[in-house]
């Protein structure tokens, strides 16, 4: 994140830091004994109720408030669901895949309203896939080993695995996609199927990425899921990272926005 005057209304400090940092230093919250840094950000949660389930005790923990006006958040979550229509990404769907058409209407408007105002995003398991697609990738609309509750995942910046639930059919098609950073895979699927052909064996199963110039982060596993507080923080992290640090992002008005919108 970029300095400024505006600082998010969210934050209180005494500090002279708060001239510069919406964050005048890192409080954390302990969480089945684990330290999560305090993000202290709003969010915008997309989905029905049902897919809103365990955000308020995850990012609760990491000190983010929840509006539900896209426009007086820092950044918004598009939660898990349904499958992403196929035909979003140019693809005719197979039997396994189940679409909610009016959920991707809602979505795609919420994209587009963020892409207009520099709203930063993040997206977890159907909502990495959705992202993903609108930055121009494709979609595995079947694979397998992902939908068993749980697998490791190899995280590149730490050299380091970590549990994360798995409760997923689809993930996107591993591409080198314009901008894109690839933070986390595995090598869990053996099996995957699109619309148009199939393929076995081993396989980079892309599990968290970014484009950082775009403020975008997609995460396949959920960390609002209880049960992984490990995977958890290292979400909380990387949204700190990839969002409120991101040099591409700054407080004006005193919300997060993307730089290069803003300023246009």
């Amino acid at each position: 994140m970029q300095e400024d005057t505006n600082i998010s209304p969210t934050v209180t400090t005494n500090s002279s830091e708060s001239q510069t940092n919406a964050r005048s230093y890192h409080l954390r919250h302990i969480y089945d004994g684990v330290a999560f840094t305090e993000l202290n950000l709003r969010v915008c949660l997309s989905g029905p109720p049902e897919d809103r389930w365990g955000y308020t005790h995850w990012l609760g923990r990491a000190g983010c408030r929840f509006v539900d006006d896209p426009l007086e958040a820092d950044f918004v979550i598009f939660t898990g669901g349904a499958d992403v229509a196929p035909h979003l990404y140019d693809e005719k769907p197979i039997a396994e895949t189940h679409a909610d058409p009016e959920r991707d209407k809602a979505d795609l408007e919420l994209y587009d309203l963020c892409r207009t105002h520099g709203i930063p995003m993040v997206g977890i398991c159907r909502g990495s896939q959705f992202l993903w697609t609108r930055m121009g990738g494709k979609l595995f609309q079947h694979v397998d080993n992902h939908n068993d509750g749980e697998h490791e995942i190899f995280v590149f910046g730490e050299n380091k695995k970590y549990r994360a639930s798995s409760v997923h059919h689809q993930m996107a098609r591993p591409e080198a996609l314009p901008g894109f950073k690839l933070l986390a895979n595995s090598c869990t699927s053996k099996f995957r199927k699109t619309g148009s052909w199939e393929s076995t064996g081993p396989s980079s199963d892309f599990e968290i990425w970014t484009f950082p110039d775009e403020c975008i982060l997609g995460i396949q596993g959920h960390p609002e899921y209880p049960g992984f507080p490990n995977y958890s923080e290292l979400c909380i992290r990387l949204i700190d990272e990839w969002i409120y640090d991101n040099p591409k992002t700054i407080y004006k008005g005193g919300k997060l926005r993307i730089t290069s919108i803003i300023n246009k």
